[in-house]
């Protein structure tokens, strides 16, 4: 069983190791999860284990304004733990949280799992960024 839960300090040491592994180039510091975690406007969310276990995270930058939009910073799950639901129920919670606002993201375009992913919940594709991350590959922007 997998729950949700808000992130804490002490889970960021295993979301940076989870980041490395799946974003290498592109990984975010420690000092930025931590900003993350205790930053204003930011929900992060983890996915854990019944162990306790990291499965997965999810970042929200969710604006008091309404008018704003929210940003959906980063999802991530666990190698070990894909195509179980984990990222759908990650989205679906970022969705939740920011249903006020317009959502913005960026993908990696060769992230073809997390594209199809996105459009199942109502993303649309607004734009393309070519070269944009470190790898070299294009971001594609998306809105719901």
């Amino acid at each position: 069983m997998i729950t949700l839960r808000a992130a804490t300090a002490d889970d960021v040491p295993q979301i940076v190791e989870l980041d490395r592994v799946l974003f290498d180039l592109d990984a975010w510091s420690e000092d930025s999860w931590l900003a993350e975690v205790e930053g204003e406007h930011r929900r992060v969310t983890v996915a854990t284990t019944e162990e306790g276990a990291l499965a997965g995270y999810g970042v929200t930058l969710i604006p008091a304004d309404a008018a704003d939009a929210a940003e959906l910073l980063r999802i991530g799950v666990d190698p070990g733990h894909q195509r179980r639901g984990i990222g759908s129920r990650l989205l679906s919670n970022a969705v939740s949280a920011a249903a006020r606002h317009r959502i913005l993201l960026e993908v990696a375009a060769d992230n073809v799992t997390a594209i199809k992913l996105y459009l199942r919940q109502g993303f649309a594709v607004i734009d393309w960024r070519p070269r944009y991350y470190r790898s070299g590959a294009d971001a594609v922007i998306m809105q719901r």
